[in-house]
C-alpha cells in the first residue's frame, strides 16, 4: 500500500512539474516570439497552452492580454485578463493595476470594481498603498478618502525624491482630490526636475491638460493635450521592447479622459504597438463592440 502511495505521490508531481515546465516553455517561446514582432504567433503558442490547461493559466492568460493590447484591441485584451484573475489574484502589485487598466477599456466596469474591493483585502502585497495611489489614478471616485491617498503620495514622493515619476503620481493623486492648483505645481515640478522618457511624459502632459482645463485654463489645456497626442504618436519607444506594456493601457485610458474633459471627444486611435507585425486583417475592435473570438464563459 505504501509503495502504491509513494508510486502515485511521484506521478503526480512528475505530472505538475511537466506541466510547469512546458508553461515556462510556451512563456519564453511566446516571449521570444513576441521581442520580434509577430505577435499573432505568441498568441497562437500561448492559446494552444491555455487550451491544454482548460484555460485556467493565470500566467497565460495574462500575457494574451498584454499581447491583443499591444494591438490596441482592448475588448479581447480585457477578456483575456479576467480569465486571468478569475483563475488566480495577482501575486506582483503590478500586474493589480494592468488588469484594472483592461477592464477600464474594456469596458467590464463590475469586473473593475470587484478588482477594487479585493485589492482592499490585501495584507501582504509589496507597495501596497503606493498601488492603491496607482488604482486611484484610473478614474474618479475609484477610493473614498482621497485626503488619506494624498498623504500617502506625499510620503512616497518624500522618500523617493531622485524619482521624479513619483511627482507625477502625487499630481495625479491632487487631480483626484480636487487639490486643482496643488496638482499644477507637482506636476510643473516634474518638468523642471528630470528629462524623462516619452512615456511618462505623455503622462504627465495629459494629467497636466486635464489640470488646467479644471483651472480654467482652456488654451493652456489644450496646448498640453496636442502635447501628449505629439508624444504618443511620435516616440521612438512606442516600443522598440514589450516591457514597456506597464505603461501602454494606462496611457491609452488616460488619453480617452484627457480627449473627453479638454474637447468633449474620444481620441483618435493609436497604431498598433507591434512592430513589423503582418497586416491585420480585421480592423480593431471597437470599444463596446464584442469579438466573435472572445474566450468562452466571460461576462459581457
Amino acid at each position: 500500500m505504501k509503495r502504491f502511495l509513494m508510486l502515485t505521490f511521484c506521478a503526480v508531481a512528475c505530472g505538475f512539474s511537466v506541466s510547469a515546465n512546458a508553461q515556462d516553455r510556451s512563456l519564453q517561446q511566446g516571449r521570444s516570439l513576441e521581442l520580434q514582432g509577430q505577435g499573432k504567433e505568441a498568441r497562437q503558442l500561448w492559446d494552444a497552452g491555455i487550451a491544454a490547461r482548460n484555460s485556467r493559466d493565470a500566467a497565460l492568460n495574462l500575457k494574451l492580454a498584454r499581447s491583443y493590447a499591444l494591438e490596441s484591441d482592448w475588448i479581447a485584451a480585457a477578456a483575456y485578463a479576467e480569465l486571468s484573475f478569475k483563475s488566480q489574484r495577482p501575486k506582483k502589485p503590478a500586474d493589480w493595476l494592468n488588469i484594472a487598466n483592461l477592464f477600464e477599456l474594456g469596458g467590464k466596469q463590475e469586473q473593475f470594481d470587484a478588482l477594487i474591493v479585493a485589492y482592499a483585502a490585501q495584507k501582504n502585497l509589496a507597495d501596497l498603498d503606493h498601488i492603491k495611489t496607482r488604482l486611484n489614478m484610473l478614474g474618479p471616485n475609484v477610493f473614498e478618502d482621497q485626503q488619506a491617498l494624498v498623504r500617502i503620495a506625499d510620503k512616497v514622493a518624500k522618500n523617493r525624491r531622485k524619482n521624479a515619476w513619483y511627482l507625477v503620481v502625487q499630481g495625479a493623486t491632487n487631480f483626484r482630490a480636487k487639490n486643482y492648483q496643488r496638482a499644477e505645481q507637482q506636476l510643473t515640478t516634474f518638468a523642471r526636475s528630470t528629462a524623462s522618457d516619452g512615456w511618462v511624459d505623455a503622462l504627465r502632459h495629459y494629467w497636466m491638460a486635464m489640470t488646467l482645463m479644471k483651472l480654467n485654463k482652456k488654451e493652456d489645456a489644450r496646448e498640453w493635450l496636442r502635447k501628449g497626442e505629439a508624444l504618443s504618436r511620435s516616440n521612438p519607444s512606442r516600443p522598440p521592447w514589450v516591457n514597456d506594456y506597464k505603461f501602454i493601457p494606462e496611457l491609452e485610458l488616460l488619453r480617452r479622459e484627457a480627449f473627453q474633459q479638454v474637447t468633449g471627444e474620444h481620441p483618435p486611435e493609436l497604431p498598433s504597438l507591434h512592430k513589423n507585425r503582418a497586416p491585420r486583417r480585421t480592423s480593431v475592435t471597437k470599444p463596446g463592440v464584442l469579438r466573435s473570438s472572445l474566450p468562452t464563459g466571460l461576462s459581457k
